[in-house]
């Protein structure tokens, strides 16, 4: 309790004056009714400490209780008694206000009292309201506690007598009980759980027997309300009848003496009638277990409560303790009889013949006369409840049920799942009978072998996809009050084969880990190892055989089969005990001998390994001790004695009856691991994970292009980033995926990704600063690679990718380098060394650069050219040939900077601005070249004005000489007047003479035209000369400057600092350039326009030709005679004026 210190009366010196807070505080009390389930079940396991409410339980181990006053009224579901809910709160009736102070000046005696009563008849209870408004003790040291003891008296209304309910007949020697009571008369067969607060310190008799009236003891200075209810009769003599209550004040209300004050300032508020409606009493809640909580609330509550318990639930019908403990499960040996008691039990076998036998609530309720084989009952119960490991050095029962029901199953489909649960299996034999078989060892019923079986043994196998080899349950964990957990149960062995091949199931009804581990161990076992299916044809004994039932195999073509597993090597050896290094394969029901190795031959001793002992064992009895000579690590083998080989259980699958014969069935049976119920019994967690994978997956590698790219794009409202990390999928054929990790500026490392199937992962918004990545391969196995690591910074828009990898001599290697992992390579001996820095210092690991190489790449970084120059070099080197041949001093200057491709900057940018002059130099040489063409070409201009001119000249001579023969022609038409027919000689005379003229004008022509024409081809040939050399010259300076551009493109990628100075240069070199080639196309225009005036003049030359041949065609017409000489006249004009037009 705190001290407060509030201050002192009189002057220096007092001692200090005490407040104690208030102590009392106004708590309601609750009441809740829960609904549990169909009966009938035991209760709680552990009375009041298994019941929580908000996950506080109401009294703690030592008994203590976390809450005041609280009590449990349990239902257990009887259907043969009515249990109906009597509410203690709540109700409805008449409030009586009082509001009358308890009075008391007397030191010595009680105050008067004070009188209430009730107005309506047949209540159950009768509620009465104090207010304590006042409640302390004060002197001169403190203000503190004080008690006032309130006497209650009532009386009913058909009678004079007032009785005080707190003097009641309230037993002292009742002793606290945390499994309850039954209280039959007032709670109907219900179990009442009530709290240790209620008992004395002792534990024996109630407290509230310890004084006749209601106490309050505390302090408060506010009003404080304390409510009581009192359970009142209303039957027989008491029904229809009021109740008066009365109370006064046993101490005195005020004492006022100085620094000595006392204050009992209590008023009787109310008095109430409270009537109650019994609940439960329809046949509805006939077999319902419900449990009612009453008490007083608390600090703790807060809202409506959350309450949890732990139960002992459905009672089942099982063989009496005489034969059995339910308790324990421990069969005591005494033969059973058959009969029943009923008892609360976690056994399976038991449990499952309840679900089926409950004539309320089972199977038997829906199919009546449901019933399951009592003798299956009782071996599965046996086996069930053998006591194996708890995986903590004790022992527990193997399976157990603890299982709560709460939806509505299919009964067949339930039975099964039940069943299987605990590696059983039940079945409907027909006409409501039941026989459960459980998966447990098992005397084989019959062997079969060659000599029994007719066409051999068939075998089969199941899918390869259900062979699960990692197995996961759920199930409630009671360590963890009962919260759901989760065990894994793996072959890693297996996984490594064949990849992870997992399965999850629910361990229904289990509630203990280590129970769990040996479900899922079985279950592995099974999937892995119960794979292959025989079958075969056999005689008669084939009819006593069923579905489930053992058999043995003997199949000499299995001898050699791993199953059989029939040799091995001593491990140790004393007196009749062996050790193996390898497990041997022991059936139930064989006999076995063993053979050793010794110095002096082979010895043989018999097996003697008992039913529990076999399987897949490594520990050997045998009938007698082995002789001192046996071989270290001697070879063993095991034999079946009698048999043609070792044999294998199997289990019987189906009997199908031949329908050619009566004396033949076909037996179908899947194999059996006889090892797996050791495995199950002696299943070790740690052993399971302690399992390591012998397999490696190679790591993700670095892409040729490096790791990483940062991603610039834009959205609707802003430009964002995205850190783009990539790598190389290793070669896996189990690959899984992959998990991405990184941190920020050597900050905790974080998942990006926890199994990413792609190859690339973006970091959305990176942040300026330092990223560390690691990338690690995962596959189906389990097994995960060593991780990948790289590392990018983030400056501002700027990308920058810290170096990995440099090379150069030992004496320029730093002292340090920036991160672990960085990596230089000494160059200076024959066979360059790769150091590594650990953090600390420099250390040798081996050559990880191809010389030779252009570039050398070490996880994502470059060492020497960057992947861009070695691309355009090897660009250059490869269209070398096509290019037009270099100055052969610039040809050697591009193989001096190829080779100089390692040397520091300022080498190169001194060679760099030596190969600018030179360039420079050589473009000036050109210059001059190009002036000199543009000469030449102003020449070809002059020469070719000169030519056009003759061209004229000649034109216009020629039209005039045909103009000369038109006219002259017709003057000869004119003198064609007259008649033909009588003046034919003269006429033929005239004739001959005209076409004498035409021949000779005709050569005469035609030597002139083919003068022209001659002249046209010349000049046509002179201008064509002209024109080739002007687009070579032209060609000639755009390959050179080609091969320019060319050249400065390579210097700029080296030269670093002078490249703007060298991109100046070309660009005013391509200004140049382009400034010649419009001079040229200027050249071109004008040829074009002289080419063009010439091929008008020949057209003009063709019209005038065309017109004297339509005069000819004319005259043609007119001579007659003449006819065939002016055609010949015609044709040669004709090819005349074509040699013009070419």
């Amino acid at each position: 309790m705190v001290r407060q210190i509030l201050g002192a009366k009189g002057g220096g010196g007092g001692s200090n004056f005490i407040t104690k807070p208030d102590t009392l505080r106004s708590n309601d009390s609750f009441e809740l009714l829960f609904g549990l389930g169909s009966g009938r079940w035991k209760g709680l396991t552990d009375g009041l400490k298994g019941l929580k409410v908000n996950g506080v339980p109401l009294e703690n181990t030592d008994g203590s209780s976390n809450f005041e006053d609280v009590a449990a009224i349990f239902a257990d579901g009887n259907p043969l008694e009515t249990q109906t809910v009597k509410f203690r709160l709540g109700g409805g009736g008449d409030v009586q206000n009082i509001g009358v102070q308890l009075a008391n000046p007397n030191a010595a005696t009680p105050g008067n009292w004070v009188v209430g009563a009730t107005s309506t008849p047949g209540a159950n209870h009768i509620d009465m309201r104090f207010v304590v408004q006042q409640l302390f003790k004060q002197d001169s040291k403190s203000i503190r506690e004080l008690t006032a003891n309130i006497e209650i008296q009532m009386r009913p209304s058909n009678s004079s007598t007032w009785v005080n309910p707190f003097s009641g007949n309230q037993s002292n020697s009742v002793t606290y009980d945390p499994r309850g009571y039954d209280i039959v008369e007032d709670f109907y067969g219900a179990n009442v759980y009530l709290s240790r607060s209620m008992f004395n310190p002792n534990g024996i008799g109630f407290k509230a027997s310890n004084t006749p009236y209601l106490t309050i003891t505390g302090k408060t200075t506010s009003a404080y309300v304390k409510e009581v209810r009192i359970a009142v009769p209303n039957t027989g003599n008491y029904e229809n009848v009021t109740w008066e209550v009365r109370a006064r004040l046993r101490e005195r209300d005020t004492l006022d003496n100085d620094e000595n004050q006392e204050r009992r300032t209590i008023a009787f508020e109310s008095v109430a009638s409270v009537s109650q409606e019994v609940l439960g009493e329809d046949e509805e809640w006939r077999g319902q277990v419900w449990l009612q909580l009453v008490g007083k609330a608390s600090d703790q509550f807060n809202g409506f409560p959350e309450v949890t318990g732990v139960f002992d639930t459905k009672i089942c019908s099982t063989p009496p303790t005489s034969v059995w403990d339910p308790e324990t499960r421990v069969y005591s040996g005494e033969t059973w009889a058959g009969n029943y008691e009923e008892h609360f039990t976690t056994d399976p076998a038991w449990q499952i013949k309840e679900f089926i036998e409950d004539p309320i609530h089972g199977l038997a309720g829906l199919q009546p006369g449901s019933t399951l084989d009592k003798w299956d009952c009782l071996e599965a119960s046996k086996y069930f409840s053998e006591q194996v490991s708890d995986g903590r050095g004790g022992t527990h029962a193997r399976f157990n049920m603890n299982l709560n029901i709460t939806e509505a199953q299919e009964v067949t489909e339930m039975l099964q799942y039940l069943a299987g649960s605990v590696n059983s299996y039940i079945e409907d034999t027909g006409d409501g009978k039941w026989r459960l078989v459980v998966d447990k060892p098992e005397t084989p019923k019959v062997l079969f072998f060659e000599g029994n079986t007719f066409g051999g043994f068939n075998y089969s196998h199941t899918d390869v996809d259900s062979r699960f080899n990692d197995w996961r349950g759920t199930f409630l964990n009671e360590d963890l009050d009962y919260e759901q957990d989760t065990v894994r149960v793996f072959d890693q062995p297996d996984i490594d084969e064949n990849g992870t091949r997992f399965t999850e199931v629910a361990l229904v009804g289990c509630t203990n880990r280590q129970e769990a581990l040996r479900r899922l161990m079985f279950r592995l076992r099974v999937s892995l190892n119960e794979y292959k299916i025989v079958s075969f044809v056999t005689n008669r004994i084939g009819r006593y055989l069923s579905p489930l039932d053992t058999i043995l195999v003997a199949d000499e073509a299995l001898n050699a089969d791993h199953l059989v597993k029939s040799a091995s090597r001593i491990a140790s050896y004393s007196g009749t005990d062996v050790v193996l290094m390898r497990p041997v394969r022991l059936e139930v029901g064989v006999s076995y001998v063993m053979h050793f190795n010794t110095e002096d031959g082979v010895v043989t001793r018999e097996v003697v390994n008992l039913g529990g002992e076999r399987g897949d064992v490594t520990e050997i009895s045998i009938d007698s001790p082995l002789p001192a000579n046996v071989l270290k690590d001697s070879a063993v083998s095991l034999e079946a004695n009698g048999l043609p080989a070792n044999p294998i259980s199997y289990r019987v699958l189906s009997v199908e009856r031949s329908e050619d014969s009566e004396d033949e069935y076909t037996i179908s049976a899947a194999i059996i691991d006889s090892g797996k119920w050791n495995a199950m019994d002696n299943v070790s967690e740690q052993a399971i994970l302690a399992q390591e994978s012998n397999v490696e997956i190679d790591a993700p590698g670095v892409p040729t292009d490096g790791m990483f790219d940062l991603l610039v794009y834009s959205t609707d409202y802003q430009v964002r980033r995205a850190l783009q990390v990539n790598w190389d999928r290793p070669g896996s054929l189990f690959l899984e995926g992959f998990r991405v990790e990184y941190r920020y500026n050597d900050g905790p490392w974080k998942i990006l990704h926890e199994n990413l199937s792609d190859s690339v992962a973006e970091l959305e918004d990176p942040q300026d600063g330092f990223y560390s990545f690691k990338i690690t391969a995962l596959d189906r196995r389990g097994v995960q690679s060593n991780p990948l690591v790289g590392q990018y910074e983030v400056v501002g828009s700027q990308e920058v990718h810290p170096p990995a990898h440099i090379r150069g001599s030992l004496l320029d290697r730093p002292e340090d380098a920036p991160y672990a992992g960085f990596r230089y390579t000494v160059t200076d001996g024959v066979v360059p060394v790769t150091h590594v820095w650990d953090g600390n210092e420099w250390k040798p690991e081996g050559n990880l650069v191809t010389e030779g190489s252009h570039i050398g790449v070490e996880n994502g970084a470059t060492v020497g050219m960057t992947p861009a120059e070695a691309a355009r070099l090897q660009d250059i080197e490869a269209n070398w040939s096509s290019q037009v041949t270099l100055n052969s001093d610039v040809a050697q200057d591009l193989e001096d900077l190829q080779e100089a491709t390692s040397e520091n900057a300022s080498a190169i940018l001194a060679e760099a601005n030596a190969r600018v002059t030179q360039i420079q130099a050589s473009a000036d040489s050109l210059n001059t070249r190009i002036d000199g063409v543009i000469a030449d070409v102003d020449a070809t201009d002059v020469r070719i004005d000169g030519i056009v001119s003759d061209v004229t000249a000649e034109v216009d001579r020629v039209d005039s000489l045909v103009s000369s023969e038109i006219a002259r022609v017709d003057t000869l038409f004119d003198s064609f007047s007259l008649d033909f027919s009588e003046e034919s000689y003269e006429l033929e005379g005239e004739t001959v003479d005209a076409r004498t003229l035409v021949l000779e004008e005709r050569s005469v022509r035609s030597s002139e035209s083919a003068i022209v024409a001659r002249d046209i081809s010349a000049l046509a040939v002179r201008v064509g000369d002209t024109e080739a050399g002007i687009l070579s010259e032209q060609q000639a300076r755009i390959d050179g400057d080609g091969a320019l551009t060319t050249s400065l493109n390579a210097l700029t990628t080296r030269v670093g600092d002078t490249e703007a100075d060298i991109l100046s240069e070309q660009q005013a070199r391509i200004d140049g350039d382009g400034a010649l080639t419009t001079s040229l196309n200027a050249l071109t225009t004008r040829v074009g326009d002289t080419e063009a005036d010439i091929l008008s003049e020949q057209q003009a030359r063709i019209d005038g030709d065309g017109a004297l041949t339509t005069s000819l065609n004319a005259l043609t017409t007119r001579v007659g005679d003449t006819e065939a000489d002016i055609l010949s006249e015609q044709q040669a004009r004709i090819d005349g004026d074509g040699a013009l037009t070419t």
